[in-house]
């Protein structure tokens, strides 16, 4: 049986942590999030704090804002800032209201711009969440024809540009989100971009059918699969990041069943994105789907990655899988990961497995493990040489570079740590899975 999103929903008022975080962990790539999980999520807090909210609590930014949790977020923004102003989690939490719905922020824009911390950033170089609202209000201000004669330029201006960090693509995905909002009106143009101009063909076309992949996923375009597919293919992680996300938003049991035909057929690589995406849909054949998968797949990285889509679904027919993945090697840091979604599976649907207070340890010496890494020397020399490159970038991601070619975008790309590589910390995980998500704390 799987468990029902009400269900899961429910399940965020466990006892444990690492139940709670896993509930999120659920939602983080779910097109639709009930709004009762924000409810929950703001109770536990007001209850019991934000200590042991989850493992992760900036997590919780994949809820749903309504206004009511608009300004509760704006309240905590405040006293979380003046009980620890060095903390990173009320910058995240003032990017979440940032990315709120517009007409939200439109709503309630002056009681956002009386905030100092949203107006003026949390430090004397730190970005204005303000800044960022008002430039969201003043694009969709404008029709959804005008945004997109805005992409097409914005695209042609960057066409030269062979950095992703000078092409302006946060600019350009806020572009996206008026023409997104009008919905079938540029079903058509999407596809028909994708039938006569997608692929690498160098300059500005390189940057919108990147973009194109995004919208396809924003107007849930299942025609578009086997474009979106197709994206794995230019070897750049920007397409293959924004073609997975694409996936995953669209999210409908036919993208889950195209995918799964699609998987054997198509190079590693592109297998490592897929198996994401089969994780982050979930649907009734699902596990039926990715047990066909791995008794052909060989490649042991890719087998837990399979396993994790399945246990993901949280289906308890998915149990015996994950477990005997996880058996195969119980020190390999992947697998453990497995721990984590059992454990959740079989505590919400209190299931009385024998291996449940096994699991609970384990995830608690993990999590203690991680703890005394954050406050070791060698964290603090990662985390001031992170901050050193974010300072050195600086005043020039935004920029468009004035003529002269540097590296291009494929060769600047592998400089630097791909998600997937494994993590400079030396723990055996993926950067992903690791030290990604402390960088983007920071």
């Amino acid at each position: 049986m799987r468990l029902t999103a009400t269900q899961l929903v429910e399940g965020f008022g466990h006892e444990s942590m690492f139940v709670r975080d896993q509930v999120l962990q659920y939602f983080k790539h779910k097109p639709d999030v009930p709004i009762e999980l924000t409810r929950r999520v703001i109770q536990r807090i007001d209850d019991h704090g934000w200590g042991d909210v989850a493992v992760w609590p900036h997590c919780i930014n994949c809820c749903l804002l309504d206004e009511e949790a608009m300004l509760w977020v704006l309240e905590q923004i405040h006293k979380l800032h003046e009980a620890d102003s060095g903390s990173p989690l009320p910058s995240h939490l003032a990017s979440w209201i940032a990315a709120g719905p517009i007409e939200l922020l439109r709503k309630n824009h002056s009681k956002l711009g009386a905030s100092s911390l949203l107006r003026d950033g949390f430090s004397p170089n730190h970005w204005s969440p303000l800044a960022l609202i008002d430039e969201r209000l003043q694009i969709w201000e404008q029709t959804p024809e005008a945004c997109w004669d805005q992409l097409v330029a914005h695209c042609q201006t960057v066409g030269d540009v062979d950095f992703l960090d000078k092409a302006n693509i946060p600019y350009a995905k806020r572009l996206l989100e008026p023409i997104a909002s009008a919905g079938d009106s540029f079903a058509d143009r999407t596809m028909d971009w994708f039938r006569n101009k997608s692929g690498t063909q160098g300059g500005w076309h390189d940057w919108m059918s990147g973009m194109m992949l995004t919208l396809a996923g924003q107007l849930r375009l299942e025609e578009a699969a086997p474009y979106l597919v197709q994206g794995f293919e230019a070897d750049w992680d920007w397409y293959s990041e924004s073609a997975s996300d694409a996936l995953s938003n669209i999210g409908t049991p036919s993208i889950h069943r195209y995918v799964a035909n699609q998987y054997l057929g198509v190079p590693w690589c592109a297998r490592l994105y897929l198996s994401s995406v089969l994780e982050n849909i979930c649907c009734d054949e699902a596990v039926d789907s990715i047990v066909s998968l791995l008794e052909e797949e060989s490649d042991d990285g890719l087998r837990v990655n399979l396993a994790r889509a399945a246990i993901s679904q949280f289906d308890d027919a998915a149990i015996e899988l994950a477990e005997s993945i996880f058996e195969e090697n119980p020190e390999d840091t992947e697998r453990r990961e497995l721990i984590s979604r059992l454990f959740a599976l079989v505590s919400i649907a209190d299931i009385d497995h024998p291996e449940r207070s096994a699991w609970q340890e384990t995830l608690e010496q993990d999590n203690k493990r991680m703890l005394e890494y954050l406050s070791s020397d060698v964290f603090k020399m990662l985390l001031e040489g992170v901050k050193q490159e974010q300072s050195e970038l600086n005043g020039e991601k935004h920029r468009v570079d004035s003529g002269v070619k540097q590296v291009p975008v494929r060769k600047a790309r592998k400089q630097r740590i791909g998600r997937n590589d494994p993590c400079p910390c030396g723990s055996g995980k993926k950067y992903k899975k690791c030290c990604l998500r402390i960088d983007s704390l920071i």
